[in-house]
């Protein structure tokens, strides 16, 4: 409790500016490792109170071995560019308030692009090519899962924000990283639409002894669903031509 007062009498003094903006942080954050990407808040924070950090670690003894040199200073920024995206996808993703389903594949793609981008341009920082690989062959993991799964691809396809757009657009990088063309998804989407069927009309043999009874609830899901598949065909006719 001591130190951390006298961090943010030093962030008070260093970055009096932060208190002008009306910022509330004036300590460092701590990886967490059981929460979703407490390591980017970590090293977001730290940079954040920079010239704080420095200044803290000159003006005492026992912090000085903690203070980073510039190189250190810049794979952190390097890093940031790579765990960015990650957070931003969690906020997205994870979201309570509203259904977020539709948005896991152009998510999965938009994001994979993006770790491949960063793998590449990352010769000059050894020490992140090795984490970023790791990252990439987990995301690919990931995507090629979500791919497995008809709800993520029938999701994706009746949002009108998305349809078949996010594929079309990227399909060289996806036929490149995944091999899974448009058409693909467009004949597993209409596989898993093949399945559902308007409901068959049941038979009342006993009208008279049964008037009374209350009749079974028709599946408005499963009617719904035909439609929308009709809708689909109609369309995918029509872009076709």
């Amino acid at each position: 409790a001591q130190r951390r007062e006298r961090f943010e009498a030093v962030v008070n003094f260093a970055q009096p500016e932060l208190l002008q903006s009306g910022a509330k942080f004036t300590c460092l954050e701590i990886d967490v490792s059981t929460r979703w990407n407490s390591t980017f808040q970590m090293f977001h924070r730290a940079i954040q109170l920079c010239p704080s950090c420095e200044h803290f670690c000159a003006t005492n003894r026992k912090a000085a071995k903690y203070a980073l040199s510039d190189a250190e200073w810049t794979q952190a920024s390097n890093l940031m560019e790579l765990l960015l995206p990650l957070s931003e996808a969690t906020d997205i993703l994870c979201s309570s308030k509203f259904p977020s389903l539709n948005k896991a594949l152009p998510v999965y793609v938009v994001l994979l692009k993006h770790l491949k981008r960063v793998q590449h341009g990352l010769y000059d920082q050894d020490q992140l090519i090795e984490p970023a690989t790791r990252i990439v062959d987990k995301m690919e993991k990931y995507l090629l899962n979500a791919i497995k799964k008809p709800a993520y691809l029938a999701s994706m396809i009746l949002d009108p924000t998305f349809k078949m757009t996010i594929w079309k657009k990227n399909e060289p990088f996806i036929m490149d990283h995944l091999h899974v063309s448009v058409n693909n998804i467009i004949e597993t989407f209409h596989e898993l639409m093949d399945t559902f069927e308007a409901p068959k009309p049941q038979k009342n043999s006993d009208r008279a002894s049964n008037s009374a009874c209350i009749p079974p609830a028709k599946s408005h899901t499963s009617l719904f669903a035909s439609e929308l598949y009709k809708v689909s065909k109609e369309g995918n006719q029509a872009n076709s031509t």
